[in-house]
């Protein structure tokens, strides 16, 4: 069970929101995934019942430092239901970041 735990903490990145400059609060988790090259973070549905998606902000391993996600599309299911969501990374300096900074599983 300690192997499963170590290697669910090397995957799971916190979901940060920054509504506002120097407020940031953890709303999720989430795992990054590479599928045919395009960075996807895998997360629950229901935290953008209240989010808007262009305040989240990532985490650098390496630093402090926050960086919005810029440009991404967001999938997610019409049914509450289903509580997952897609959040396509498209902004290079924030794909190059996540990259270098958190486990990238994929799908293969």
């Amino acid at each position: 069970m300690r192997a499963v735990e170590r290697f669910a903490a090397t995957v799971t990145i916190p979901v940060l929101h920054e509504p506002k400059r120097d407020l940031v609060d953890q709303v999720g988790t989430g795992t990054l995934f590479d599928h045919g090259g395009r960075l996807l973070l895998i997360t629950a549905r229901h935290i953008f019942d209240e989010i808007n998606p262009e305040d989240l902000v990532i985490p650098s391993t390496q630093s402090r430092e926050l960086h919005g996600i810029g440009p991404y599309e967001l999938h997610r299911a019409d049914n509450k239901d289903i509580d997952i969501a897609i959040v396509e990374l498209r902004h290079p300096p924030t794909i190059e970041r996540a990259r270098a900074g958190w486990r990238v599983l994929t799908l293969t």
